[in-house]
């Protein structure tokens, strides 16, 4: 049985005149359908359908990454995964930023194979010479940070 709603219709006509269907569906709490049906019922000449984004609730909004720290960061090897992870948004919005920026290069398959040829020497550096975090990223010019990510995936593997 459908559930019977309640809806001031001088408001509603009233708020259609700056609001779409589907904002005063949101406000009243029903379908835009309805909202439909009862400004049909009261005389208003409904506009023609535009597509228009509307922001449900719930929903988050548009998200806001640094860039440019998002762009370092993948210069010093860290993976798209992995900043994706960090900033809770998916892969394609860090590529789609970082090819907005144009302050990364993206990385293809051979940058990949001496980014696993970095992340050896510096597990060999560890192991044989040693040092502090902060020494070891000097020498190979990343943070230390990320040296500490290196070493724990190497220990791993």
């Amino acid at each position: 049985m459908p559930k019977i709603i309640e809806i001031d219709t001088e408001a509603l006509v009233r708020d259609y005149e700056d609001h779409t269907l589907r904002e005063l569906s949101i406000k009243h709490e029903c379908s835009h359908e309805t909202v439909r049906v009862y400004l049909k019922r009261a005389g208003v000449t409904l506009r023609k359908y535009t597509k228009q984004k509307v922001r449900l609730p719930g929903r988050p909004p548009t998200l806001k990454i640094p860039v440019e720290e998002v762009a370092k960061k993948y210069e010093q090897g860290y993976s798209v995964r992995s900043l994706a992870a960090e900033h809770s948004c998916s892969i394609s919005t860090i590529y789609k930023n970082l090819r907005a920026s144009k302050v990364a290069k993206l990385r293809n398959r051979s940058t990949r194979t001496s980014l696993i040829e970095r992340d050896q020497q510096i597990l060999d550096h560890w192991e044989y010479i040693g040092g502090t975090y902060e020494e070891v990223g000097q020498l190979f010019n990343l943070g230390s940070e990320r040296i500490k990510q290196i070493l724990r995936k190497g220990k791993a593997r």
